[in-house]
Protein backbone atom coordinates (compact mmCIF):
# COMPACT_ATOMS: atom_id res chain seq x y z
CA UNK A 1 0.00 0.00 0.00
CA UNK A 2 3.02 2.78 0.75
CA UNK A 3 4.51 1.50 -2.15
CA UNK A 4 1.73 2.29 -4.49
CA UNK A 5 1.09 5.64 -2.79
CA UNK A 6 4.45 6.71 -3.17
CA UNK A 7 4.63 5.84 -7.09
CA UNK A 8 1.16 7.43 -7.11
CA UNK A 9 2.51 10.98 -5.38
CA UNK A 10 5.79 10.72 -7.71
CA UNK A 11 3.92 10.30 -10.84
CA UNK A 12 1.54 13.56 -9.73
CA UNK A 13 4.61 15.57 -8.95
CA UNK A 14 6.76 14.75 -12.25
CA UNK A 15 3.01 15.24 -14.20
CA UNK A 16 2.84 18.54 -12.29
CA UNK A 17 6.11 19.63 -12.90
CA UNK A 18 6.31 18.80 -16.74
CA UNK A 19 2.74 20.64 -17.22
CA UNK A 20 4.60 23.83 -15.57
CA UNK A 21 7.78 23.64 -17.97
CA UNK A 22 5.58 23.40 -20.83
CA UNK A 23 3.85 26.54 -19.75
CA UNK A 24 7.20 28.16 -19.87
CA UNK A 25 7.55 30.94 -23.13
CA UNK A 26 10.20 30.32 -25.65
CA UNK A 27 12.03 33.24 -25.89
CA UNK A 28 13.65 33.86 -29.47
CA UNK A 29 16.04 36.40 -30.58
CA UNK A 30 16.40 37.51 -34.16
CA UNK A 31 18.73 39.60 -35.88
CA UNK A 32 21.45 42.17 -34.65
CA UNK A 33 20.37 43.98 -31.31
CA UNK A 34 22.36 47.13 -30.91
CA UNK A 35 23.05 48.28 -26.85
CA UNK A 36 22.89 51.76 -26.19
CA UNK A 37 26.98 51.30 -25.16
CA UNK A 38 27.59 50.32 -28.80
CA UNK A 39 25.63 53.35 -29.91
CA UNK A 40 27.68 55.28 -27.92
CA UNK A 41 31.37 54.39 -29.46
CA UNK A 42 29.58 56.05 -33.01
CA UNK A 43 30.75 59.29 -33.25
CA UNK A 44 28.35 61.75 -35.74
CA UNK A 45 31.03 63.28 -38.39
CA UNK A 46 34.19 61.58 -37.17
CA UNK A 47 33.64 57.42 -37.24
CA UNK A 48 33.53 56.02 -40.14
CA UNK A 49 32.27 52.82 -42.12
CA UNK A 50 35.10 50.60 -41.20
CA UNK A 51 34.47 51.52 -37.31
CA UNK A 52 30.92 51.12 -37.39
CA UNK A 53 31.22 47.45 -38.52
CA UNK A 54 33.79 47.19 -35.91
CA UNK A 55 31.65 48.37 -33.45
CA UNK A 56 28.03 46.91 -34.22
CA UNK A 57 29.06 44.47 -36.76
CA UNK A 58 27.59 43.97 -40.67
CA UNK A 59 23.91 45.68 -41.10
CA UNK A 60 21.51 43.41 -41.47
CA UNK A 61 20.08 45.72 -44.75
CA UNK A 62 21.33 48.31 -46.57
CA UNK A 63 19.42 50.77 -48.28
CA UNK A 64 17.60 49.63 -51.54
CA UNK A 65 19.45 52.02 -54.25
CA UNK A 66 22.51 53.62 -52.56
CA UNK A 67 25.22 52.15 -49.75
CA UNK A 68 24.60 55.11 -47.61
CA UNK A 69 22.19 54.00 -45.14
CA UNK A 70 22.40 50.71 -42.84
CA UNK A 71 19.76 49.55 -41.02
CA UNK A 72 20.34 46.97 -38.16
CA UNK A 73 16.97 45.54 -36.95
CA UNK A 74 16.85 42.92 -33.90
CA UNK A 75 13.70 41.28 -32.39
CA UNK A 76 12.88 39.87 -28.77
CA UNK A 77 9.55 37.18 -29.28
CA UNK A 78 8.22 35.17 -26.58
CA UNK A 79 6.01 32.03 -27.90
CA UNK A 80 4.19 29.69 -25.59
CA UNK A 81 2.99 26.11 -26.37
CA UNK A 82 1.24 26.17 -29.46
CA UNK A 83 0.29 30.53 -30.11
CA UNK A 84 1.88 32.21 -32.57
CA UNK A 85 4.91 34.43 -31.05
CA UNK A 86 3.89 37.37 -29.29
CA UNK A 87 6.58 40.94 -30.16
CA UNK A 88 8.31 41.52 -26.83
CA UNK A 89 10.95 44.16 -27.78
CA UNK A 90 12.20 45.12 -31.26
CA UNK A 91 14.93 47.73 -31.98
CA UNK A 92 15.35 49.38 -35.45
CA UNK A 93 19.34 51.57 -35.67
CA UNK A 94 19.73 53.52 -38.70
CA UNK A 95 23.11 54.48 -39.63
CA UNK A 96 23.70 57.09 -42.74
CA UNK A 97 26.79 58.08 -43.80
CA UNK A 98 28.24 61.15 -46.00
CA UNK A 99 29.25 60.44 -49.48
CA UNK A 100 33.02 60.38 -48.11
CA UNK A 101 32.23 57.44 -45.87
CA UNK A 102 31.65 59.48 -42.02
CA UNK A 103 29.07 58.96 -40.47
CA UNK A 104 25.96 61.45 -40.69
CA UNK A 105 23.30 60.28 -38.29
CA UNK A 106 22.47 57.57 -36.18
CA UNK A 107 18.59 56.94 -35.08
CA UNK A 108 17.39 54.80 -33.11
CA UNK A 109 13.43 53.53 -33.00
CA UNK A 110 11.14 50.59 -31.85
CA UNK A 111 8.19 48.77 -32.66
CA UNK A 112 6.00 51.40 -32.88
CA UNK A 113 6.87 52.07 -36.50
CA UNK A 114 5.84 48.73 -36.94
CA UNK A 115 2.63 48.02 -38.92
CA UNK A 116 0.68 44.74 -39.11
CA UNK A 117 0.10 44.10 -43.42
CA UNK A 118 -3.12 42.18 -44.24
CA UNK A 119 -2.62 40.27 -47.15
CA UNK A 120 -4.80 40.91 -50.12
CA UNK A 121 -7.88 38.36 -50.32
CA UNK A 122 -8.50 36.72 -53.54
CA UNK A 123 -5.75 34.34 -55.88
CA UNK A 124 -3.42 35.43 -58.26
CA UNK A 125 -4.81 34.74 -61.75
CA UNK A 126 -2.84 31.98 -63.98
CA UNK A 127 -2.74 30.38 -67.51
CA UNK A 128 -4.44 26.72 -67.85
CA UNK A 129 -7.70 25.99 -66.51
CA UNK A 130 -8.65 25.48 -62.87
CA UNK A 131 -9.26 21.69 -62.00
CA UNK A 132 -10.21 20.55 -58.18
CA UNK A 133 -8.47 17.85 -56.26
CA UNK A 134 -10.72 15.11 -57.40
CA UNK A 135 -9.69 15.89 -61.21
CA UNK A 136 -6.02 15.97 -60.78
CA UNK A 137 -6.35 12.55 -59.04
CA UNK A 138 -8.50 10.77 -61.65
CA UNK A 139 -7.34 12.88 -64.44
CA UNK A 140 -4.51 9.89 -66.34
CA UNK A 141 -7.06 7.30 -66.18
CA UNK A 142 -8.39 6.09 -69.47
CA UNK A 143 -5.43 8.03 -70.88
CA UNK A 144 -3.21 5.72 -73.07
CA UNK A 145 -0.14 5.16 -71.79
CA UNK A 146 3.77 4.87 -74.07
CA UNK A 147 4.55 2.19 -75.73
CA UNK A 148 7.38 0.01 -74.21
CA UNK A 149 10.59 1.38 -75.53
CA UNK A 150 9.76 4.73 -76.69
CA UNK A 151 9.82 6.19 -73.00
CA UNK A 152 13.21 7.78 -73.84
CA UNK A 153 12.20 9.71 -76.85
Amino acid sequence: MFIFQFLTTTATIVMLGLTLASCTPTVAKRGNTIEDDQLQQIKVGESTREDVAKVLGTPTQMATFDDKTWYYIGQRTEKEAFFDPELKEQKIVTVEFTPEGKVLSVNKTGAELARNIDPASGKTPTYGKDITILQQLLGNIGRPTMPKGKEGR
